[in-house]
């Protein structure tokens, strides 16, 4: 998936950031991102959690976001109440 952001009104030293720039990302870029949500690695998040947690945001990814990170018609069946933890999950995978 590419997107663009654009960002205005830096000044000073963050001038540079100003403009427009494309972003790119991969299922398996949002995979990885997944594994670390609320841990520094995700060593350290199977440390803490188990293998479990891996799998099932592995699963999560692949189920819930097809290959141009659009939410699969299998996630927008689902009820309001089980999208809410999924949907915090990849919004701080995306934000990553």
């Amino acid at each position: 998936m590419a997107g663009n952001v654009t960002s205005v009104n830096f000044s000073g030293r963050f001038k540079k950031l100003n403009g427009t720039v494309a972003l790119t990302a991969t299922r398996a870029d949002i995979i990885r991102s997944l594994l670390t949500v609320g841990y520094p690695s995700r060593r350290a998040a199977v440390r803490v959690v188990g293998r479990w947690r891996e799998r099932m945001l592995v699963a999560m990814a692949t189920g819930y976001l097809d290959n141009a990170l659009n939410t699969t018609l299998y996630f927008r069946n689902l009820e309001q109440s089980e999208k809410v933890g999924v949907s915090f999950l990849l919004g701080e995978a995306f934000t990553h």
